[in-house]
């Protein structure tokens, strides 16, 4: 399964609020920074929701905060691109130094991979159940909670589906101040 997606792709021109959107609806997560992905945690996520059963979550290590635990993570994605067909070098040495650029492009590849290659929908994928057994989990991906400490899957969405940060607020439909 050669992955040929050019840099004149769209894929290359999805801004990045788009892309965390899409991960934190996808992953239940609650994502700020595209740098937040350097660890490949969330990248190796995004692999199991395309193929699931594949990817061995139980190696991957949430709270990395070192490149050489980096590397470990990325370790486990390139073993599950291999497992899968999927003939894309990763650029570790340059992801690893959290660089905006290098993760926003390599996140750009993955939705695009994603987009073309999940194998259900994103609602039937329970990311927060997955991740368990990942070990200890950075806040930003325990799952957004609602009081009733139940993960919501649309936490960013409003009545006609349309996604919105979580601290938006609502005046009479509209966005308004608060």
């Amino acid at each position: 399964m050669t992955e040929a997606i050019g840099m004149m792709e769209g894929a290359f021109f999805v801004p990045r609020t788009e892309l965390l959107q899409w991960l934190n609806s996808l992953l239940d997560l609650n994502l700020q920074r595209v740098e937040q992905c350097a660890s490949g945690a969330v990248y190796i996520q995004v692999m199991d929701a395309c193929f699931p059963g594949k990817v061995p979550m139980s190696k991957v290590n949430y709270v990395a905060k070192h490149e050489y635990e980096f590397v470990k993570n990325y370790k486990v994605l390139q073993n599950v691109f291999d497992k899968c067909g999927v003939q894309k070098h990763i650029e570790v040495e340059r992801l690893c130094k959290a660089k905006y650029q290098d993760n926003l492009e390599f996140l750009q590849w993955l939705k695009r991979y994603a987009d073309t290659h999940m194998a259900h929908t994103p609602e039937s994928y329970d990311a927060v159940e997955r991740r368990k057994v990942c070990g200890p989990m950075p806040d930003w991906a325990r799952g957004i909670t609602e009081k009733g400490g139940v993960a919501k899957k649309d936490h960013l969405k409003d009545r006609r589906g349309q996604l919105h940060s979580k601290d938006d607020t609502r005046v009479g439909g509209k966005l308004g101040g608060g």
